[in-house]
């Protein structure tokens, strides 16, 4: 089920623009986005960062903020240094290796 999850958010944040991807999080309502992992380890900011999607990335973290509150503040860093299961890469080492280096900062 968590596995469905990640790849139906996946998917929005590849296929969708911003407004479907806030309507599909709300519409979702799940309960924390920065929680969601695939089997490889993989989170939203790791796909994010890897492909150069700088604008979604800062409308997760603004949703996140807006969403999750105190929660958002307790876990962000967490969210941003979770490393994938095989190759340990956080989303920055992502970002860095394919020269995504706005998203990075």
């Amino acid at each position: 089920m968590a596995e469905d999850l990640h790849n139906d958010f996946l998917t929005c944040i590849i296929k969708c623009n911003l407004s479907e991807i806030y309507n599909f999080l709300m519409k979702r309502q799940i309960s924390n986005i920065m929680k969601l992992r695939g089997t490889d380890g993989y989170t939203a900011l790791h796909f994010l960062a890897s492909n150069n999607k700088y604008s979604t990335a800062e409308f997760l973290f603004r949703f996140c903020k807006d969403q999750y509150g105190p929660l958002f503040h307790a876990e962000v860093r967490d969210w941003v240094n979770e490393t994938s299961y095989e190759e340990r890469n956080t989303c920055t080492h992502l970002a860095v290796s394919r020269g995504n280096l706005v998203i990075s900062n």
